[in-house]
């Protein structure tokens, strides 16, 4: 889950960037404003696609763990 981690942190630090810039630059029902919103709404949805990938990531290993999938097969069968 390490890639998980590893793409949370730059969502975050957008995220925080554009807090910042709406305190900043700021004004209610600006261009500047609805720029913001859209990074807002970006981020978020970006994260959680990151998170229903990584759930169903793990669903999968259990999947494989219980002996009900074996990953490797599958995925030797995609790429040929």
């Amino acid at each position: 889950m390490n890639a998980a981690h590893d793409l949370r942190q730059p969502l975050g630090n957008i995220e925080l960037s554009a807090c910042y810039l709406n305190l900043l630059l700021g004004e209610p029902g600006g261009k500047v404003q609805e720029q913001i919103r859209n990074i807002e709404q970006q981020v978020d949805r970006a994260s959680r696609i990151l998170s229903e990938a990584v759930a169903a990531l793990e669903r999968l290993r259990n999947q494989e763990r219980a002996g009900n999938l074996d990953l490797t097969k599958s995925a030797t069968a995609a790429v040929t």
